[in-house]
């Protein structure tokens, strides 16, 4: 399997652990944790972000995914609001999540 995403933990010595590996048979061009989730913005033709829940970040599950109209490139994140950049028309997304 050729797994794209990874999370990694910082060992006390310094070096890093990878604690989890998926295939999720895309591209990561971007990616944010904002515990509990981990969001991922791929090149998925039909789940372009995708939602980790990392509660437990050794066994990691996809939450949720979103369809966008083109691969998601960058995103930030504000208090309780997602902001992801696509290629697609429209070319931003605003996300509002629960205060």
């Amino acid at each position: 399997l050729e797994h794209e995403l990874f999370g990694l933990g910082l060992l006390d010595n310094q070096s890093f652990v990878v604690n989890f590996s998926s295939d999720i048979a895309a591209s990561v061009n971007t990616i944010l944790a904002h515990r509990p989730f981990l969001f991922a913005g791929t090149s998925d033709s039909n789940k372009e972000l995708q939602v980790w829940d990392i509660a437990n970040p050794n066994s990691p599950s996809l939450f949720a995914s979103l369809d966008l109209p083109g691969a998601v490139i960058a995103m930030d994140c504000e208090n309780s609001n997602l902001y992801a950049v696509n290629e697609g028309t429209p070319g931003f997304v605003i996300i509002k999540g629960q205060p």
